[in-house]
């Protein structure tokens, strides 16, 4: 425990956890591969919906530069800090969410996301367009998982100049797909089993109480929660796209 946090290392990177629920997205893009992106040196990583920087960190260690944006105020906390425990340079933070329009707006934070809505938490908003001549970049790669504001990744320009993009979809995988397509991408998509990440959680942890006591903490909240969130985690799909050449 790092006071009242939980840390983790992988490979060469350290990581802060806000609580137990960050095992999901941990074990998401380290042990299930989520994001088959792959990363070369000099490249210009996009990371939108960054949460706490597990792969912000990652494809920093490869990238030439990374931009991750992260709306959620105690997310982007600890995303900074990961950033910093990690000793990185090349990582634009952006404390803002993906939206049709620059301004303001509202999030709704459940169990493992957050959406746009018009009350909650506060934001800033930014098209992906508008972000991207501000920092004045074109990326070669993109991660993409922004709870439905997906949506609006199709209405950018630039976005479609990337080598290769993959997107969380949450009930809009016709409609990524499509636009993909329409981008000259090739597509392949697989659902998202939040069974199969529980059971690799279980297997990579060491049967010794501390653990023991981690993994009940977990598993409880997880259980409340699917129940809860069953229609949402039934809808997510994963789709990759990689530019024809």
């Amino acid at each position: 425990m790092h006071n009242k946090f939980i840390t983790l290392r992988y490979d060469k990177c350290l990581f802060i956890l806000q609580d137990i629920r960050d095992l999901f997205p941990y074990y998401e893009i380290f042990f299930k591969n989520e994001y088959p992106l792959s990363i070369r040196k000099g490249d210009i990583v996009l990371d939108l919906g960054a949460h706490i920087g597990f792969f912000t960190v990652y494809a920093a260690k490869r990238a030439g530069k990374v931009i991750a944006v992260e709306p959620l105020p105690r997310n982007f906390s600890t995303l900074k800090k990961n950033v910093m425990l990690n000793h990185l340079d090349n990582v634009t933070l952006v404390n803002k969410a993906i939206a049709d329009r620059t301004g303001y707006s509202h999030l709704t934070q459940e169990f493992l996301s957050s959406h746009l809505s018009k009350s909650g938490i506060p934001c800033r908003t930014i098209t992906v367009d508008e972000l991207l001549e501000e920092l004045g970049v074109v990326p070669d790669v993109v991660k993409i998982d922004i709870e439905g504001a997906e949506v609006y990744c199709t209405e950018s320009r630039r976005l479609a100049e990337a080598r290769e993009i993959c997107i969380e979809t949450h009930g809009t995988h016709d409609l990524i797909e499509r636009w993909l397509k329409s981008q000259n991408y090739s597509c392949s998509s697989y659902y998202y089993n939040p069974i199969l990440i529980i059971e690799d959680i279980l297997a990579q942890f060491r049967t010794d109480i501390a653990s023991s006591k981690l993994l009940l903490r977990f598993l409880l909240s997880f259980i409340i929660n699917f129940i809860s969130s069953s229609n949402h985690f039934g809808n997510i799909k994963i789709i990759y796209g990689k530019k024809f050449t």
